[in-house]
């Protein structure tokens, strides 16, 4: 449990994310308002050299994913275009950086909630509108056949078979922003997108799961023996933890031991004189993903940890059932000095 120390710097590190969001969206309206909403390089996303760590999530001879071709250099990213925010005519590049609004001046050990929904690509508002979902269905192939030339999209992007209900073009829009994402994870070795996927595949899950674990405590299904947290807590992590296996076993990307994507895999630190690990319920390259009910901080043992791995994510982002409430699930920077 936490104590009232560790209680007050959450609710102090999110009213301070609240107001930071806030700001921000007030100069994007204006910026929009003013027809000038051009790129701003406090959102642009820093490029990634993976490092080369054998037990590190990272790319490195002998080991991991390898592209088709062989690896490839990351093209340089052209400038944004005021069309790739959410709901624009153009698919947004999906990134945990542009979702949580990491920047180069994010302090160290930074709790980060959610800018925006990230469930979802585009609003309700253009799903309703036909057209406009067609389109970015179309721009969306062509982004994945630059790619990889031999995709093919799938039948419901057809012209005969596009779909006629709302529920039926998020579907369609899901499953082809997943195929972009791996697509380049597994062609260009470029694993922002796929992480990004990831989230949305254990938020979905964990929500789930959440209100089927409560549905099986209240009949009396799931251990007497534990508390109600942790009885419910169980489920939800080997729900999650399922359910994302068979996702990537569906996506072709292997998350055998030594590859950059691992599920419930040990972290190990072997720095020093010190030999622990401990157990991320996910990791794709940089980035650890951990499913909870009770909030996570820097100040349990575990989130330090998993930051002092041989991996040295990046960022742990702590994942929990939005029916907790708002803000229920967030981001950790990576800490100094660990």
């Amino acid at each position: 449990m936490l104590n009232n120390d560790e209680r007050s710097w959450i609710k102090l590190s999110l009213a301070l994310n609240a107001a930071l969001r806030a700001e921000l969206a007030a100069i994007k309206r204006a910026l929009i308002t003013r027809g000038e909403h051009k790129h701003n390089p406090r959102w642009r996303e820093q490029p990634r050299s993976p490092r080369g760590t054998p037990d590190g999530g990272q790319w490195v001879d002998g080991g991991g994913v390898k592209p088709r071709s062989g690896p490839k250099q990351r093209d340089p990213r052209p400038p944004r275009d005021p069309r790739d925010r959410v709901g624009g005519n153009r698919p947004p590049t999906d990134s945990l950086r542009q979702i949580f609004g990491v920047t180069p001046n994010t302090p160290a050990g930074a709790i980060l909630t959610p800018l925006e929904p990230f469930l979802n690509l585009s609003g309700p508002g253009m799903l309703a509108n036909e057209q406009a979902t067609r389109n970015l269905s179309q721009t969306i192939i062509r982004e994945i056949q630059s790619i990889d030339s031999n995709y093919r999209a799938p039948t419901s992007a057809e012209p005969g078979g596009f779909p006629t209900t709302i529920e039926g073009r998020n579907n369609l829009l899901a499953a082809l922003r997943a195929d972009r994402a791996v697509a380049l994870y597994l062609v260009r070795g470029d694993p922002q997108a796929l992480q990004v996927e990831t989230l949305r595949i254990m938020q979905r899950a964990a929500n789930g799961a959440y209100a089927e674990g409560v549905r099986l405590y209240n009949d009396g299904r799931l251990s007497a023996r534990l508390s109600r947290e942790e009885a419910i807590g169980n489920f939800v992590d080997g729900q999650v933890r399922t359910q994302l296996r068979e996702h990537m076993r569906l996506f072709g990307i292997s998350t055998a031991p030594g590859e950059p994507v691992r599920i419930n895999n040990r972290a190990y630190r072997t720095m020093g004189s010190e030999r622990s690990y401990r157990i991320p319920d996910a990791r794709v390259a940089d980035v650890a993903f951990d499913v909870t009910l009770t909030p996570k901080t820097l100040a349990q043992q575990q989130i330090r940890g998993i930051f002092g791995a041989d991996f040295r994510p990046t960022a742990v982002v702590v994942v929990r059932p939005s029916q907790l409430g708002q803000q229920s699930t967030y981001l950790i920077t990576r800490p100094r000095g660990n």
